[in-house]
């Protein structure tokens, strides 16, 4: 019940939100944390890795690096009709541009989680 409630609340919208910063990323992490500790009733000085092991949850930016590439290959497996297809192509023109957008920032999004 913890996961299917809390898991929605706290990372609703950042599943395929790849243009979003550091900063913005840590403080999502931060009440993603404290929101855990406070459910579980531990303290600020509490390991992390428990918050996720006990409620079966995955952190913030871990989370984030596996659904990006598997919503990329959702979208291109769809037939060329489908408007998932035709968004990927009009996101991959406009990137082509230098326009910030999905299929531009998915670069930066696997560079920064493998450091």
């Amino acid at each position: 019940m913890v996961s299917s409630y809390v898991q929605l609340h706290i990372i609703n919208g950042a599943d395929i939100s790849l243009d979003i910063d550091d900063a913005s990323l840590s403080f999502l992490e931060f009440v993603q944390v404290s929101t855990l500790r406070r459910i579980l009733e531990l303290g600020t000085r509490s390991s992390t890795s428990v918050l996720f092991t006990e409620l079966g949850l995955q952190p913030l930016r871990c989370r984030h690096l596996i659904l990006s590439p598997a919503y990329l290959k959702y979208s291109v497996a769809r037939p060329p009709t489908h408007h998932a297809f035709l968004a990927l192509q009009v996101f991959e023109d406009l990137s082509n541009g230098h326009h910030s957008l999905l299929v531009a920032d998915l670069d930066p999004v696997i560079t920064s989680s493998s450091t």
